[in-house]
């Protein structure tokens, strides 16, 4: 296990200076994640959720997915960081205060919520859940969270599965945080790696990930 952690604790710090691929026309910069909590929350641009795109990686956000009746705002970032990722604490208090087409009441999605968006063979099998209310690290396992999850003697647990952004709705191939938190032996968080399709938890909730915030249809 500490080998995996240490894979994952440098993988993340990679995250400032990795493009994280995908949704390409919803990037933020430090000025797009500025803009869209000043300029959005003047006028509502979608009445209701039928006016609302059908999330895809070539869609534009707000999107509505249709199979989980959820609303995604796009990849979204500290408007301090021109990597446009940010703290675990951080990206809570980012989706808490979001606005995007004019539609307020986002969140930070839960693990339940974020996993929706991932496209791997593994949908079933991993018990990480908070609606299950198994979020210890002990419900987490290689061969489940892992799309094709490999155990190494010197890489400890790997994804054998490639990357590409194909295991994303978005196309996204970083690390997005969820709300989701552990905190019986420490303070740790769970996140989704897409590139790779795996979820997992980070004991370093200062690390900088990605963050899309989602909010239920009305």
């Amino acid at each position: 296990m500490k080998k995996i952690l240490a894979y994952f604790a440098v993988f993340a710090a990679l995250i400032f200076i990795v493009s994280c691929g995908g949704d390409s026309k919803n990037d933020n910069t430090a000025s797009d994640a500025e803009d869209t909590e000043t300029a959005d929350d003047s006028d509502s641009m979608y009445e209701n959720q039928s006016e609302l795109p059908e999330c895809s990686p070539t869609s534009l956000t707000p999107c509505y997915d249709s199979s989980t009746k959820l609303i995604w705002s796009k990849r979204a970032g500290s408007e301090i960081l021109i990597s446009a990722s940010m703290t675990w604490q951080n990206a809570v208090e980012h989706c808490d205060n979001y606005s995007e087409g004019g539609l307020s009441g986002w969140h930070l999605p839960d693990i339940d919520e974020l996993r929706t968006l991932l496209i791997w063979s593994n949908e079933n099998l991993c018990k990480v859940s908070e609606k299950n209310n198994c979020l210890s690290k002990n419900c987490w396992s290689c061969e489940t969270c892992v799309e094709k999850g490999q155990i190494s003697e010197y890489m400890g647990c790997y994804s054998a599965a490639g990357g590409g952004g194909k295991y994303s709705k978005f196309g996204d191939t970083c690390m997005l945080w969820s709300s989701s938190s552990e905190s019986l032996y420490g303070h740790s968080a769970w996140y989704v790696d897409f590139g790779e399709a795996i979820i997992h938890y980070s004991d370093y909730t200062d690390f900088f990930l990605y963050v899309r915030c989602v909010r239920n249809a009305e």
